[in-house]
Formats: structure tokens, sequence, C-alpha cells
């Protein structure tokens, strides 16, 4: 059955999903830049970090605060 409750514990799941998820795919995407020693491909995983990190993570992480109060 259709509730508001329903629904907001839904986003407050995806949410949380969606924001673990990227955070530990851009931690070990990282870790394994950094083991290469690679500069050109670590100043590009940086700029794509800067990118998911204000595009992904944050609206997640915030969809999570505001669907879990």
């Amino acid at each position: 059955m259709f509730s508001v409750y329903n629904l907001f514990l839904f986003l407050h799941i995806v949410g949380a999903i969606v924001w673990i998820g990227a955070s530990l795919t851009l931690t070990l995407l990282n870790w394994r830049a950094a083991a290469t020693n690679d500069r050109p491909a670590m100043a590009a995983l940086a700029r794509h970090n800067a990118f998911i990190g204000g595009a992904v993570i944050g609206p997640a992480a915030l969809l999570t605060l505001v669907a879990g109060v």
C-alpha cells in the first residue's frame, strides 16, 4: 500500500545506497590510481572526484538526511 512513510523510506534507502556506493567506488579507484603512480591518471581522476562528489555524493547524502528526518 502506498503511503508517504513508504515513499520517504524508499528515498532514504536509495539515497544511502547511492551515497555509500559512490563513496566506496571513488575510494577504490583512488587507491588503485595511487598504486600505479601514474600522474596524468591521478589528475584526471581528481577532476572526476570533484564532479562526482558535487553531483552524486552530495545530493545523495542530502536526500538520505532529508528523507530520514
